[in-house]
Formats: structure tokens, sequence, C-alpha cells
């Protein structure tokens, strides 16, 4: 199929067409652009999208917007574990997402860790949006720890303000 961009609208229970998007995507293999923002998706809905990716699908996304969604700790720790065990990281051509969180979202260590461990995996990574996840100094430091190590370059936006 020729469609690249897929920016899907939110609305009321639009989560529970994503078993039927699911399928429609394993058959679009040309989307660069996904975006599933104000979804109302949960831990559960993260894990549909991931096994999309680790049984080959979305090969070619550039732009993953999941922004404004439920997606707790737990939900996030499985869904990086997952990519993390692609060995090219799992949506590798990745150039910019959007993970920020409906509301406040308080990483655990070990989340971190995952997340860095797959972001650093993305080569073309140059945007990565997080806004309301609520790092503190030691989340913040294994990041930038990360880039460093990997010489990666790509900015970090938590608030409505750019870091880097």
């Amino acid at each position: 199929s020729g469609l690249k961009v897929l920016m899907l609208p939110f609305g009321h229970n639009v989560n529970s067409c994503l078993g039927t998007l699911a399928i429609q995507l394993r058959s679009l293999t040309n989307v660069t652009k996904l975006g599933l923002q104000k979804w109302s998706l949960n831990d559960l809905d993260l894990n549909s999208l991931a096994s999309l990716v680790t049984s080959g699908h979305l090969e070619k996304l550039q732009c993953l917007d999941l922004a404004d969604n439920s997606v707790t700790t737990d939900g996030w720790i499985a869904f990086f574990g997952a990519l993390r065990q692609i060995e090219t990281g799992g949506l590798c051509k990745l150039t910019s997402l959007d993970f920020s969180s409906q509301l406040e979202l308080h990483p655990e260590a070990f989340m971190v860790k995952e997340f860095v461990q797959w972001i650093v995996k993305l080569h073309f990574i140059h945007e990565v949006v997080l806004v309301n996840w609520m790092f503190d100094e030691n989340d913040l430091n294994m990041i930038k720890n990360a880039k460093a190590s990997q010489k990666r370059e790509f900015q970090l936006r938590l608030s409505e303000t750019y870091k880097q």
C-alpha cells in the first residue's frame, strides 16, 4: 500500500478500534508516520503495538506520536524491553517520537534504564518528547551519559521548553 502518513483523530472509545487498526497496519508496509495521540491507550494497547513491531511490521516508521495516553510505568517497561530485544532496536528508523503522558508519570529507575538502552540504538532519532515524565536528576544523568557514550545527538523535550 502507498499510505505513508496515518495521523488518526481522537475521540471517545477510539482505542476499541486498535485491534482492527493493528490488522490493517500489517498490510500497510510504507507507513512512515503514525499518530495515536489522545487515544486513551493503556498498557495492553501498547503491548499490542510492541507485538506488531516485533513481528516485523512498521519497520519504515520515522515518526511515532503516542502523546496524551494512559500508559503506566509497567507498560513502558514492557514496551521498551520488547523493542530492545530486536537487534536493530525496533523502530530503528525513527527520527522523532512523542511519548508524552496524559498524567504525570514518575518513571522507576529500571524503566529509565530500559528506555535509555532502547533509544541509543536509534541512529536517526533527533527529537524525543516526554512531557509529563517526571525524571529526577539521576534519570536525566543516565540519559545524558548514554547519549554521550553512544555519540547520539537528539533533542529531549520534557516540557514546553527544549532541553539538551
